[in-house]
């Protein structure tokens, strides 16, 4: 296979997975409340059962502009409904609220987290929090011996997370009113009155998510808070709108970052990229050389194949071949230096002219050829006469003119 064919190979293959991955519908699990969500902790489901808990004659309004310009100042009997992670309206619109509660209104937050300017009897709601880390808590109404059992999953998985409530110290001020406490007997849902009316606070926005009304028990345990509420018109608060005052924008008390770290596991992720990014500044921002290549040393190879060749012939344990290739040799350099053509039958009949253009005696010439020539007939010569032909060569190649 091409480098071009397995590319378009590669390609296909990311296209088709990228297919499945977008055809595939997508489930978020993170607590996001979106009052249209269908997530499993979106607000989808509870208002539905806002919508139809209320009188026909009432509505529910979602809130997209000040409250000082769309609630109702001249009624009483209206409620006020916040579910999200933040409750952090600007101050001008906490005072707004607070007034339109005072003349007949209720107001209903579910938050984890409070101003402290809501009320003087609040300022310390942030830090009277109550954490605990568990996979299922149960919640109890303080009317009602009716207990509710709920379990967080995520990814349809039984997981653990942060439940929320009240400090127990709220139950020693007499303004508080305590409507349900968890199974630690803390508090998860009060109200006190202002003025004439109340103001409802939840500490955990999760029991009213879809994951949670889907089931009997968080349908029933919604309706039992929802019952404190009035039958009079309902203002929902969109938890993204954008505040004016005096018809000028307002900034929010909240970003998309200040959300992020209000997270766990997000604030974890952002501070691990954070510190990567650091390392890399530290360490690989300066200029850095090029590799320099390793350079193998030169090899001589033809030691290399004479010590092979010779390896071989020794473990074949034969003289005649081994004095065979020595001859062969012997006879390439005859006819290379002397231009004599010669073997091993020829051999004896050149000794004289080898005698002469070599400056060796004919005696040590003829006795070189007998030794060569028994070790090349005989099958039973032995190695020790392989030693004498190669000393006699050798004495022929250092001594040759």
């Amino acid at each position: 296979m091409n480098n071009r064919a397995g590319l378009i190979i590669g390609i296909v293959i990311v296209l088709l997975l990228a297919v499945l991955f977008m055809g595939k519908e997508r489930v978020f699990w993170g607590e996001m409340y979106h009052p249209e969500g269908k997530d499993p902790y979106d607000l989808n489901l509870f208002k539905e059962l806002l919508e139809s808990s209320v009188e026909n004659e009432s509505f529910v309004e979602e809130i997209d502009s000040s409250l000082r310009h769309q609630l109702d100042h001249t009624i009483s009997g209206a409620n006020y409904i916040y579910v999200g992670n933040h409750f952090d309206l600007p101050s001008e619109e906490i005072e707004v609220l607070y007034d339109w509660i005072k003349k007949g209104n209720t107001a209903l937050i579910c938050s984890k987290h409070f101003p402290s300017i809501l009320s003087d009897s609040y300022s310390k709601l942030s830090e009277e929090y109550i954490i605990n880390i568990d996979s299922i808590q149960q919640f109890s109404m303080t009317n009602s011996s009716e207990t509710f059992t709920f379990k967080y999953l995520f990814k349809n998985e039984t997981a653990e997370r942060e439940w929320t409530s009240f400090s127990h110290v709220y139950k020693q001020m007499n303004y508080y009113e305590i409507l349900e406490t968890n199974k630690q007997a803390k508090i998860t849902y009060m109200r006190e009155k202002v003025g004439n009316g109340f103001i409802y606070l939840y500490s955990d926005p999760i029991v009213f998510s879809n994951l949670i009304l889907r089931t009997k028990e968080g349908f029933e345990h919604a309706n039992q808070v929802l019952s404190f509420l009035n039958q009079g018109a309902t203002y929902w608060e969109n938890a993204n709108r954008k505040f004016q005052k005096n018809d000028q924008p307002i900034e929010r008390n909240s970003s998309p970052l200040k959300f992020f770290l209000s997270e766990k596991s997000f604030r974890a992720g952002w501070y691990t990229l954070l510190a990567g990014a650091l390392l890399f500044l530290i360490f690989r921002s300066k200029r850095r050389q090029r590799i320099i290549p390793i350079i193998k040393p030169n090899i001589n190879s033809s030691i290399a194949f004479a010590q092979s060749v010779g390896q071989l012939y020794f473990q074949s344990k034969s003289p005649h071949y081994i004095a065979e290739e020595m001859m062969n040799n012997y006879f390439f350099f005859v006819r290379k230096k002397y231009r004599l053509i010669t073997n091993i039958k020829d051999f004896e009949s050149v000794i004289p002219k080898i005698s002469k253009k070599s400056g060796i005696s004919e005696e040590q010439l003829d006795s070189m050829y007998k030794t060569a020539k028994y070790l090349l007939t005989d099958l039973e010569a032995k190695k020790s006469e392989v030693a004498e032909l190669h000393q006699k060569l050798e004495y022929f190649y250092k001594n040759c003119k």
